[in-house]
């Protein structure tokens, strides 16, 4: 190991990068713009200890803020999950 490096260089996650988080959810495009009824912000990705995934996100619900967070489950098959 090179000299200064803290420990072995650790392969790039697949899910490093840019996200192209807006996505066409609605004929009417001004539901997905600012303060649209589906304008939703992810905060963040979180690998679990049994292989899951968490997702948080947050909306906007009759003029207020929500926070919600989904769980998906690890499939067999790599790369694959399941929302339950």
């Amino acid at each position: 190991m090179p000299h200064g490096l803290p420990h072995p260089p650790q392969p790039l996650s697949p899910g490093l990068g840019t996200w192209c988080s807006i996505s066409m959810a609605a004929d009417d495009m001004r539901r997905t713009e600012e303060d649209g009824d589906l304008r939703v912000f992810m905060q963040s990705i979180e690998s679990l200890e049994n292989g899951g995934l968490k997702f948080s996100f947050h909306f906007t619900l009759h003029t207020e803020g929500v926070d919600v967070a989904m769980v998906c489950d690890k499939m067999d098959k790599s790369r694959e999950y399941t929302i339950t």
